[in-house]
């Protein structure tokens, strides 16, 4: 077995471990540098070495995975399951919110209020408007700030997952209008909210079955950093 020391953590890679899956906020990088540790890309580059792949399972967008520098992985499992892809861009698995459910959505801000919402698409992400709760969560996750564009823009678009800035107990009315989407809320700011399904663990199932990889050969890192 090996043992790595892991954002001040220590973890144990047994011998038969082929892939390892890392989280990036909190877990491979700290909410306080905003950087990977040295003791990390260390790690890692061990775990390269022994010939196990490494690969990335995180809520984020693509395109907003802007902290881990110039490591590389063998695959990325993005929006909370929802976007995979081997390599650098070979897509390997999408799923989508349902169209009814983001009409709903605009109905439900135009009728009962808004709330600062993000849309993820394929390529892109817009907000309908910002407050200082965004502009905090933005910040403690050195998230690049998205632009901002009228609600009605998301029409005819394919969004796999929002992240929507209300509270808990707003969840539960709001929800109900999602039918078809569930919350994966980590933060009492906002939530990720992605299509019924959906999640880190069916995104990694489709990644090793790609890799032809067994769910017995895998570890996943869940380690908060300091």
């Amino acid at each position: 077995e090996i043992r790595l020391s892991l954002v001040g953590s220590e973890m144990c890679i047994r011998d038969r471990i082929k892939a390892v899956f890392f989280d990036i906020d909190g877990t491979l990088v700290s909410f306080k540098t905003h950087v990977v540790p040295k003791s990390t890309l260390h790690a890692i580059e061990l775990l390269k070495k022994k010939g196990i792949k490494v690969f990335i399972a995180t809520g984020r967008h693509r395109r907003s995975i802007n902290n881990l520098g110039d490591l590389e992985f063998d695959g990325y499992v993005t929006l909370n399951g929802g976007y995979v892809f081997a390599g650098k861009d070979d897509v390997i698995y999408k799923h989508s919110i349902p169209d009814k459910d983001i009409e709903a959505l605009v109905r439900y801000q135009e009728k009962e209020g808004e709330f600062p919402c993000a849309f993820v698409q394929e390529d892109e992400i817009f907000m309908n408007y910002t407050d200082k709760a965004v502009n905090d969560v933005f910040h403690l996750l050195n998230f690049p700030a998205p632009p901002i564009r009228p609600i009605e823009d998301i029409y005819g678009k394919t969004v796999y997952q929002l992240i929507a800035f209300f509270t808990a107990e707003q969840e539960k009315r709001i929800m109900k209008v999602l039918s078809h989407c569930e919350s994966t809320r980590w933060n009492p700011l906002f939530t990720d909210i992605v299509p019924l399904g959906s999640s880190k663990r069916v995104g990694i199932d489709k990644m090793l079955e790609h890799y032809h990889i067994g769910l017995d050969a895998v570890s996943y890192t869940h380690l908060r950093a300091h």
